[in-house]
């Protein structure tokens, strides 16, 4: 219902909504829900972050992140910028122009 809401605003809490759902299916079948760290200093490359994930990242390894979905208004945007950490969100095409290991 709110994805297909016309208004961004609606459809970037969705995404809110579904990473507390997610987090309650893995709370309850006791599966893993934030991505393997980096091994070294990297930028993380993903089709979308959940607010729970980006909170998780590991400040150390984690430099900043690119995402093929999100917007500015998405809370992972918001919290990105109050951690300080470099993010781009939006970006069409990313995960076909962008290989894993990719210097």
């Amino acid at each position: 219902m709110l994805r297909a809401s016309p208004d961004p605003v609606f459809q970037a809490r969705a995404a809110d909504v579904e990473d507390v759902v997610g987090q309650l299916r893995r709370a309850l079948h006791g599966a893993g829900g934030t991505p393997p760290a980096p091994l070294q200093p990297s930028i993380v490359v993903a089709r979308d972050l959940a607010p729970s994930q980006t909170a998780g990242l590991d400040r150390a390894l984690v430099l900043g992140f690119a995402t093929e979905q999100g917007s500015a208004t998405a809370h992972t945007a918001i919290l990105a910028r109050a951690l300080g950490l470099p993010a781009v969100v939006g970006i069409a095409g990313l995960l076909e122009a962008v290989q894993d290991g990719q210097a």
